[in-house]
């Protein structure tokens, strides 16, 4: 049995407890592009090449949760602040159908749209972000705590 028997594509109507979001954008890139490969990538080696079946405890750990992926399409014809928008919508989809999200990027700006989702979900929490390198925030982020390091 592969994962490609137990990774299924997302529907609105289903329910998943693992999601795999897949966010292909590298617009903002400033060097060698291609990250934006990344998600499809890796979505393509957990169906094809990784065997679900974990010999410590004899058992498929995949089977006893519901595990799905969602491509998001376009992602990179957008401009930064309009696929932080429209990735923060669709991780709040998902996280309000209380499924665990894995977010697979693309580049670092990703990220700012899962951590607003996160954010407004849980606003009483402090989401701490480390910034690696300089990167552009365009919108603010009245719930987050930014950390440069």
């Amino acid at each position: 049995m592969m994962l490609n028997e137990l990774i299924v594509p997302y529907k609105i109507n289903t329910s998943a407890d693992v999601v795999l979001l897949g966010a292909p954008y590298d617009r903002t890139a400033s060097y060698r592009r291609g990250c934006a490969k990344g998600p499809a990538a890796i979505l393509s080696s957990l169906l094809h090449q990784i065997e679900p079946y974990d010999r410590w405890t004899d058992s498929v750990p995949a089977k006893s949760c519901a595990i799905s992926f969602v491509m998001m399409p376009e992602l990179n014809r957008a401009m930064p602040h309009t696929m932080i928008s429209r990735l923060e919508r669709q991780y709040t989809a998902l996280i309000l159908k209380n499924a665990f999200v894995f977010l697979l990027g693309g580049e670092h700006t990703v990220t700012l749209g899962a951590l607003q989702a996160l954010a407004l979900r849980h606003p009483a929490s402090e989401i701490t972000y480390t910034i690696p390198t300089p990167t552009i925030a365009p919108i603010p982020m009245e719930n987050m705590r930014i950390v440069p390091s």
